[in-house]
């Protein structure tokens, strides 16, 4: 159903942001990115 797969990838899509702004909060810029390297490292 691709209707299925568009509601997914739009609430994941928001989850994601959600995270990277709690995130960039939380450490300051200069952190956040050390954090987005290795996180694409690690995965």
């Amino acid at each position: 159903n691709c209707g299925f797969v568009v509601r997914m990838w739009r609430i994941g899509t928001e989850m994601i942001l959600m995270v990277f702004d709690y995130y960039w909060r939380y450490f300051g810029r200069t952190d956040t990115n050390n954090l987005l390297k290795s996180t694409f490292l690690v995965h």
